[in-house]
């Protein structure tokens, strides 16, 4: 079990949020998850220029450089999915 959290940050405020998922199997996996989760909030708020933050160096430098973690492939899959639907977007 897992608790995945995020936090958004607007003009009109902060926004936190968070999910419980059973069976992860590792913190890359919890991570992907949760940055799976803000990607999705932001796409689906509409946002148009974001930054994801991740304490993950390992997910980040994969997502900026494209080489997919087969660890946590169907994630990582959709997170750049929905990536491309922002008009500007960064992972930091």
């Amino acid at each position: 079990m897992a608790r995945l959290g995020w936090v958004t940050f607007s003009t009109d405020g902060i926004v936190t949020a968070n999910k419980r998922v059973s069976f992860v199997s590792s913190a890359l996996m919890a991570e992907g998850l949760a940055l799976l989760e803000a990607v999705r909030a932001g796409h689906r708020d509409g946002l148009l220029s974001v930054v994801f933050e991740s304490d993950s160096v390992q997910l980040i430098k994969a997502i900026n450089s494209g080489v997919i973690l087969r660890e946590i492939y169907g994630v990582f899959s959709d997170i750049i999915f929905l990536f491309v639907s922002f008009k500007t977007a960064s992972f930091v």
